[in-house]
């Protein structure tokens, strides 16, 4: 393993000046990524709620439930 050549303390914190905006850059697409996933799953947590609300109305109405169309 060869040792590293000492770099000018400019060039090291071009360096890490560059590293942190990569890892910066990383954050925010993954932020969004979380942040489109967590609101498809509210979105999905919204349709099975109405699904439910809409079985236990029809259970109380004493109607069979409209089924689920099949995919």
């Amino acid at each position: 393993m060869s040792e590293a050549t000492p770099q000018p303390p400019r060039q090291l914190g071009d360096w890490v000046e560059s590293l942190l905006v990569q890892v910066e850059t990383r954050l925010e697409e993954r932020n969004k990524q979380v942040e489109v996933r967590m609101n498809d799953m509210a979105d999905r947590i919204d349709a099975l709620e109405s699904s439910i609300q809409e079985l236990v109305h029809g259970a109380e109405m004493g109607m069979p439930a409209n089924p689920m169309p099949e995919k």
